[in-house]
């Protein structure tokens, strides 16, 4: 009884000021459910709870009373961040922890949120219930009167579409700025002008958010305003639709889609998050800005800085971007340090084992430079003994970092079980890559160190540190009896050329784009043990031989053709017996159903003696045909009939072969 009343009390100071409050409650990760009763509605995710804390996006732009995130067993640090947002003033946050406290979780709760805490020890055969607390109601309605910070946002935007209409604008925020009230407000208005509207979002969830604070009708039909997909809005086929697209949730698409999207519809008005726990946040926001300053003369740029479900100066909102290490760096705005290669300084160290400044500092550059950065890396780096930070100093200033992974010396069935495709653990990102590729387990057993992410303060780049703190993890490798340095990288002209002047040589690409920055993932690596330098021309041979083949697969632009194809340092005829035993072992190996298709492709392409044994596998390789367009000639029903049909033409060419 005596937690109960402490709790309402919390939610009264809370409420009084428009806060939310936060509830540790510390105990067995075995005990069950019914240990405490929450109020309802609460949102519980994560542990036994039926919702996975993995999907927590689908909960974005809600509002809630009460969030429960059960953190016993399995932490996910950026549905922690998301869903803190959406709790409104009055509010309570739990967190289940186990009693014994992971290095993360240590460094979450090393502080706490002033005067709206409570931290509970829970006993094995102790039960609460917390039905009735006093949370506040949730009957809020759409159309809900702007403040006056969003009331003069969305005045510009109006001012802004009537001048410039072919302009585009972009309003940036933290989560729970009410950015996607303003958009919905922003659609109403136009409507009432007899202007048309598209919306569009990365989900069909995050558009109805807009149009239900904009008093607007949720409907597919040509009734204004209507959701778009996309996709949709990007098809070959498609016209371009006539009005003003609002776009919400912007850093959730992959780059590529925003720039087609920008080409196509100049006017388009955006929202996005600043914060990094959404796939992208202010890495994001730093280089698209840039992209729309160069490409736009009249590009407008609006943020949102009070919240919008609870009052400024919220100490849970302060603690989760302290804790969290989400506040704004100012790597921008500082000026770059005088400096020479010989005096500068290296601390290599667990990020756990940093002060709070250190590790403040390097995040932030982390998560200006790198559009996927998030508070789950934070976690990563604090609790997994594998990865670890190299600092780069001039004289006290930080200039730059590098997130290394040690990995490799895998046992060797796990590493025959990766290559036949049969398990995929978690971790050594670059030995199962290499291994998978070459078709050689003996791979994985590799010492190997991953250069995660390298960032060099903005006012200092293009000035030789990047190399140097490259220089230093070669230095780093052979004190650690490190065989192969390597990475994977979203390819660029631009980056390709930044490793290949470091000595690294590009063995592989990626199959698909990735998801945020439409980029293909480039493997590139160079030896730390001489004895490894031959193995690594060899790869990066196999690789210029079948570069043709990526090229006609993935499309790739001429800067980058060019930049790959420039680094060629090892003629391909002393490996060409290799190489074709590498090539009958990925056919055999896709028959067998123990290679995948997308990443047999180049090697197809390359060998068209084989694709001339077989039109189904000409179409399948080179026009990448889908199965609907070969059922009709070829009987084929579906992606299993016709993955079937090609594994017996590939088992067929591997015995001719």
């Amino acid at each position: 009884m005596q937690l109960y009343q402490a709790i309402e009390q919390l939610l009264q100071q809370a409420a009084s000021n428009h806060w939310r409050g936060l509830l540790v409650l510390q105990g067995d990760s075995t005990a069950p459910l019914s240990q405490v009763q929450w109020p309802q509605p609460a949102l519980c995710m994560g542990g036994d709870y039926p919702v996975p804390l993995k999907s927590y996006r689908a909960y974005l732009g809600r509002a809630y009373s009460c969030v429960v995130l059960d953190f016993r067993q399995q932490q996910h640090a950026d549905a922690l961040a998301a869903l803190a947002g959406t709790l409104v003033a009055g509010g309570l946050l739990v967190l289940q922890v186990d009693r014994q406290l992971s290095p993360f979780l240590k460094h979450l709760l090393q502080r706490q949120p002033a005067g709206l805490y409570i931290k509970h020890q829970l006993q094995p055969d102790e039960t609460i219930d917390l039905r009735g607390l006093p949370l506040p109601s949730l009957d809020m309605k759409p159309g809900t009167q702007l403040s006056a910070e969003q009331t003069e946002v969305l005045n510009a935007l109006l001012e802004h579409q009537r001048i410039y209409p072919d302009q585009p604008a972009l309003i940036s925020a933290p989560r729970g700025r009410g950015k996607s009230t303003v958009l919905g407000a922003l659609a109403r208005r136009l409507l009432e002008a007899n202007h048309p509207v598209i919306i569009s979002a990365p989900s069909r969830r995050q558009a109805e958010v807009v149009l239900r604070h904009g008093h607007l009708p949720i409907t597919e039909a040509s009734s204004p305003p209507r959701f778009v997909a996309p996709d949709a809005l990007l098809a070959d086929d498609a016209e371009p639709c006539q009005g003003t697209l609002l776009l919400d949730e912007a850093a959730n698409l992959p780059r590529h889609m925003l720039e087609k999207l920008l080409q196509r519809y100049p006017g388009v008005i955006m929202a996005t998050t600043t914060q990094g726990y959404e796939c992208c946040g202010r890495g994001f926001l730093i280089q698209f800005q840039k992209t729309l300053q160069q490409r736009f003369t009249h590009a407008r740029q609006l943020t949102l800085t009070e919240p919008f479900r609870y009052a400024s100066g919220c100490p849970l909102e302060e603690w989760l971007e302290q804790r969290l290490l989400l506040q704004n760096g100012e790597n921008e705005q500082l000026p770059g340090p005088a400096y020479s290669e010989q005096a500068l300084k290296y601390i290599h160290s667990r990020a756990s084992a940093l002060d709070e400044a250190e590790l403040t500092t390097c995040f932030s550059l982390l998560m200006d430079a790198h559009y996927q950065t998030s508070a789950n890396d934070l976690k990563l780096l604090l609790d997994d003994e594998q990865q670890s930070l190299l600092l780069q100093y001039s004289g006290e200033q930080l200039t730059g970092v590098a997130w290394l992974a040690e990995e490799g010396c895998l046992p060797a069935g796990l590493a025959d079980d990766i290559v036949a495709g049969r398990r995929r653990p978690p971790g050594s990102l670059l030995p199962q890559l290499l291994a998978r590729h070459l078709r050689d387990p003996s791979i994985a057993s590799t010492r190997m160190l991953r250069v995660v992410r390298i960032a060099v303060r903005p006012s200092l780049q293009q000035q030789g540190l990047g190399s140097a703190l490259l220089g230093h993890i070669d230095q780093l490798a052979d004190q650690t009896g490190t065989a192969l340095i390597g990475t994977s990288f979203g390819a660029s002209a631009e980056l390709v050329c930044f490793w290949n002047h470091n000595g690294y040589q590009s063995v592989r690409l990626g199959s698909r784009p990735d998801t945020v920055s439409g980029r293909y993932a480039c493997v590139c690596v160079k030896a730390s043990d001489v004895r490894l330098a031959p193995s690594i021309a060899q790869w990066a041979a196999f690789f210029q031989h079948e570069l043709p083949g990526y090229v006609q697969l993935l499309k790739l632009n001429y800067g980058l053709q060019q930049q790959l194809a420039s680094a060629a340092t090892t003629p391909f005829a002393p490996h060409q017996e290799s190489y074709q035993t590498l090539a009958h072992q990925r056919l055999l190996d896709f028959a067998n159903g123990q290679f995948d298709f997308p990443s047999l492709l180049p090697t197809l392409l390359v060998n068209p003696e084989w694709l001339n044994a077989s039109h189904l596998l000409a179409c399948a390789a080179v026009n990448q045909a889908p199965p609907e367009t070969l059922q009709d000639h070829y009987n084929i029903h579906g992606r299993k009939d016709l993955l079937k049909a090609l594994r017996q033409i590939c088992f067929e060419l591997s015995v001719k072969i």
